[in-house]
């Protein structure tokens, strides 16, 4: 698992619905395959915590979203960056 800490002047150019709802830090962690990330965004909405940035293949090459812990802090998850599944990665707006 790798762990990272994004600022807000990172985390803006990445995860536009989150620089609209937050201001600090995402704690970033990542996972092995992108149906992870789905399955994780899924279980903590279903526990009743917010969801930030929905899952979406990000223009960087992986699937990524951004979920609220239940200190308010921003969590992103996402899988390997790997553009070899065909997954066509989003451009920010």
């Amino acid at each position: 698992m790798t762990v990272e800490i994004d600022s807000e002047g990172s985390a803006s150019n990445w995860a536009p619905a989150w620089k609209a709802v937050r201001a600090g830090e995402v704690v970033g962690f990542s996972v092995d395959r992108p149906e992870d990330v789905d399955a994780i965004v899924a279980a903590v909405s279903a526990a009743g915590h917010r969801v930030l940035q929905p899952p979406h293949d990000a223009f960087f090459g992986a699937r990524y979203a951004v979920v609220e812990d239940p200190d308010g802090l921003a969590v992103g998850i996402m899988d390997p960056f790997e553009t070899s599944e065909g997954r066509v990665p989003e451009v920010p707006s």
